[in-house]
């Protein structure tokens, strides 16, 4: 460690309740293969300070049976239930 940031750190599999970034402070990830938050649609996540949920369902397509009104309130449940807008 220097200046209280870790150089080269490396974790398998850590355990933590909690991760505080600093004001400034970015997480960066490698570019080759990418990285997924939440790696099964039943982990649940939130943002905001929303509580956390499984992934929604797939949201139908607007067809004569479906309205356009009916998918994009599903849509609009989806992300706030997220936390994405209030």
């Amino acid at each position: 460690m220097s200046n209280g940031k870790a150089l080269g750190v490396t974790m398998s599999k850590p355990t933590l309740e909690e991760i505080t970034l600093e004001d400034g402070g970015n997480i960066i990830v490698n570019a080759t293969t990418g990285t997924q938050i939440g790696t099964a649609s039943s982990q649940k996540l939130a943002t905001y300070g929303k509580t956390p949920v499984v992934q929604a369902s797939a949201i139908v397509a607007v067809t004569g049976a479906v309205s356009l009104t009916t998918s994009i309130n599903a849509i609009l449940t989806a992300i706030r239930n997220f936390g994405i807008i209030a």
